[in-house]
């Protein structure tokens, strides 16, 4: 497997930067941030990401609508997209699923296995949880 372009969408500095450092420690982890929904939107369309990494709560459009824009149009309707969020009720994970969310993981989240598991969403594996 070659460079795997991931987006990160959080409002939250210090988890971009974890998911950034945990992530770039693998050579073939190239990250881009957004702060936002709509930055997350634009910069998804202009950079073309292998994998986007969610938080479902943000302020203006939140993650779950987010995805849902993402899954709407044909170029991601196959990237996987999964929320990294402290929304870890049930309905919640539900609701992102619903949403079109490749996977649903909780936050705070184990930065030392990140890369190896969203490297499972790209080769196929079943890396559900």
């Amino acid at each position: 497997m070659g460079t795997i372009r991931v987006l990160v969408i959080d409002d939250e500095d210090d988890v971009r930067m974890i998911v950034r450092f945990a992530l770039e420690r693998d050579p073939r982890f190239v990250v881009t941030e957004a702060r936002n929904g709509n930055e997350g939107l634009h910069l998804a369309q202009e950079e073309g990401p292998d994998l986007i990494l969610l938080d479902a709560m943000m302020p203006g459009l939140d993650g779950y609508e987010v995805c849902r824009r993402l899954r709407a149009q044909t170029r991601f309707a196959e990237t996987p997209v999964v929320f990294l969020t402290a929304k870890t009720q049930g309905y919640e994970r539900r609701q992102g699923l619903a949403a079109g969310a490749t996977d649903y993981l909780p936050k705070p989240f184990d930065p030392i296995g990140l890369g190896e598991r969203l490297a499972q969403y790209l080769s196929g594996d079943d890396a559900g949880g």
